[in-house]
């Protein structure tokens, strides 16, 4: 699949310590094309792994290769949470984040989910949704349309 990366396009974000991170454009294109070669070696398992694991699951599943494909590419700038529970799902580790995963190991606290949940020096969240929800809508004159409507001509008014 082909994209397209604006030239200097990447994200920025503030570090708990409010220093400004950056990933370069290149290497979230990068983590995405890794992801899609991983899918695409996983589809031709024997048996469809996509499909036993279900929408919700194929997404955390989905979500997981793109998480350990970014950290790959970004050179060491992040660790997936050692808390299944923490937060964010990826800990920033430049030199202040660093300097708090050394201090919570010599402490003993690498296994407690309180330092990861958040975790001070921040990082990322990952979100992945897979499939679609259908949802029934509403149909022509039914209460919850007709109140919404009223509600939208009031705000107009």
């Amino acid at each position: 699949m082909k994209y397209i990366l604006r030239s200097n396009e990447g994200m920025t974000f503030n570090s708990g310590a409010g220093v400004v991170s950056r990933i370069d454009g290149e290497h979230l294109l990068q983590a995405v094309h890794e992801t899609s070669s991983l899918a695409r070696q996983i589809s031709e398992f024997p048996v469809n792994i996509f499909e036993i694991l279900g929408m919700r699951n194929l997404s955390a599943f989905i979500g997981e290769l793109f998480a350990a494909s970014l950290i790959r590419v970004c050179d060491g700038n992040f660790i997936k949470n050692p808390h299944q529970d923490g937060y964010p799902d990826l800990l920033l580790v430049d030199d202040n984040g660093r300097k708090l995963l050394s201090k919570l190991q010599q402490n003993g606290q690498l296994r407690e989910k309180g330092p990861f949940s958040p975790f001070a020096n921040g990082g990322l969240e990952i979100k992945a949704t897979c499939g679609s929800v259908p949802v029934r809508q509403p149909v022509v004159g039914s209460a919850w349309r007709t109140s919404r409507a009223s509600a939208i001509s009031a705000l107009a008014a």
